[in-house]
């Protein structure tokens, strides 16, 4: 299990993310919050390794949850990303 949290008072950025590793599978989670902007985060990402031809690659795939505060007006958003990345 990883813990990574940072505090930076520029921006007012804190962040805090555990990653959990089986096999050949990886779960990530993260939560981030922006005090200047009132923008919370939450993260989640699933991670494959696998081979193809003796090649290893990692499949990526991510999902966030943003909620920001817009005056008096709440603004929701959902991402996804997937990326496949060639391991080193």
């Amino acid at each position: 299990m990883k813990e990574v949290s940072a505090n930076n008072s520029i921006e007012d950025l804190s962040r805090v993310f555990r990653k959990i590793s089986l096999w050949k599978y990886a779960l990530g989670i993260g939560f981030r919050t922006i005090a200047k902007d009132g923008t919370k985060t939450l993260t989640v990402f699933i991670e494959k390794k696998y081979r193809v031809e003796g090649v290893r690659y990692i499949k990526r795939k991510g999902y966030a949850l943003q909620h920001m505060m817009d005056g008096k007006n709440n603004r929701i958003s959902i991402h996804k990303r997937v990326q496949v990345l060639k391991e080193t």
